[in-house]
């Protein structure tokens, strides 16, 4: 029984084997086949490439054919419409018009029209300048004449002082240099004019102030007082411009002075900041030294009394204040001065700030009387003669120690230090 079942087992397993080597011969057939499968397969998309890259070619080749033919029937076109055209040609006559002479050649040319041309831009010219002149008058430009200020300000022109040509303030005071000079005589027409606007010269005190600094205030309130120390009056000229003070440099030709700050702060009397000038009749009533607040100092009571008591002493009183269009100290000073002018600067003030100026001072109780145009157009000629300053009899004086001390004479202390 062993030995069958061994020879059974040795049977089966050398089938096992032969069934082995069969399905490995059969798959490596199999194998093989696919190889040469895919080796086709291969060779046939290779072909297939190749024929899509030569229908690739002939489509470009054919793109170009058909463009040319495109173009070769446009030529086609053209030619046949000109043969049409050439024919219809054929077949007109000569023309029946013919050409008898040459034109004539214009001697002018009938357009543009100059004449009619250059009159309108003469009229467009005009008007245009008129507009411009117009406008920029209204816009609130600079006051050039004295009838412009006073359509303008709606106040009286007081006096035209013409350009004089001084190169600084100390060199200003022309009153007491060419006293027939145009600008001397018409400081006289001022001192005229305010004694009519005054009743006969009623008015003892006058503020002088303007709507900005380069004006001439000064330059016209040292001049005004001179005219007025030459007609006899006894003169008292207050530089009240704390923040800009000039008028020690014009008069006693020195700065640092003590005046009306000191007099104010309660440092010093009156009589103490009084100096007498070089020119008869006219006193000077420095600034003094530089005041911390000008503003609160010249609002204070005591420049009113100081200004009442000078009246016991001088006949006529004349105040140069800052300009009312850059602080307000001249609105303080002119509650006190019996008379206010404004100064413009003839070309240089403009409207605005004139009229601006003008209200203020209305505003503050004292309303301008009239202003005096400055640096006007000197005139070309000079009259025959002038009349000269006549002097008045200096007026009797009362006795007040508080300011002059003195009665009847000059006080020692007014001369120069």
């Amino acid at each position: 029984m062993i030995i069958q079942a061994q020879s059974e087992l040795d049977e089966l397993r050398a089938r096992l084997r032969q069934t082995a080597l069969d399905v490995a011969e059969n798959f490596a057939q199999r194998y093989a086949a696919a190889r040469q499968n895919e080796a086709k397969l291969e060779q046939q998309v290779k072909e297939q490439r190749a024929t899509v890259l030569r229908l690739a070619e002939a489509r470009l080749g054919f793109a170009d054919l058909e463009r040319d033919v495109s173009l070769s029937r446009e030529q086609y076109q053209n030619v046949a419409d000109r043969l049409k055209e050439l024919e219809t040609v054929s077949g007109i006559s000569d023309s029946e018009i013919h050409l008898a002479e040459e034109p004539l050649v214009a001697s002018r040319p009938s357009w543009p029209p100059k004449k009619i041309i250059v009159g309108l831009a003469f009229i467009f010219g005009c008007s245009l300048g008129a507009a411009l002149i117009i406008g920029a008058d209204l816009a609130g430009g600079a006051l050039q004449t004295a009838a412009q200020a006073e359509k303008a300000l709606g106040i009286p022109s007081l006096a035209s002082i013409p350009e004089a040509g001084i190169a600084s303030l100390e060199q200003g005071l022309i009153m007491r240099g060419d006293r027939n000079s145009p600008a001397a005589e018409a400081f006289r027409s001022l001192r005229t004019s305010l004694s009519f606007i005054n009743q006969g010269g009623s008015a003892r005190s006058y503020l002088f102030t303007s709507p900005s600094e380069d004006d001439g205030k000064t330059f016209c309130a040292m001049n005004f007082a001179t005219a007025l120390a030459f007609q006899g009056y006894r003169t008292l000229l207050i530089d009240a411009d704390l923040r800009k003070p000039s008028l020690s440099r014009v008069f006693l030709h020195e700065t640092g002075t003590i005046g009306l700050t000191d007099h104010l702060e309660g440092r010093v009397e009156p009589s103490q900041a009084c100096f007498e000038t070089d020119v008869e009749n006219l006193y000077l009533f420095c600034a003094g030294s530089p005041a911390q607040n000008p503003a609160e100092l010249l609002a204070d009571v005591r420049f009113g009394a100081l200004l009442h008591e000078s009246y016991k002493w001088f006949d006529k009183v004349i105040i140069d204040s800052s300009a009312v269009g850059r602080v307000s100290d001249a609105l303080s000073l002119a509650q006190h001065a019996e008379s206010t002018v404004l100064i413009i600067r003839a070309g240089r003030t403009r409207r605005a700030d004139a009229a601006r100026a003008s209200r203020l001072l209305a505003m503050a109780g004292a309303p301008p009387v009239g202003f005096i145009m400055n640096g006007t157009e000197a005139p070309k000629d000079r009259p025959a003669f002038r009349f000269a300053d006549r002097q008045r009899p200096a007026p009797v004086l009362h006795a007040a120690p508080r300011f002059l001390g003195m009665a009847g004479g000059r006080d020692p202390e007014l001369s120069h230090n």
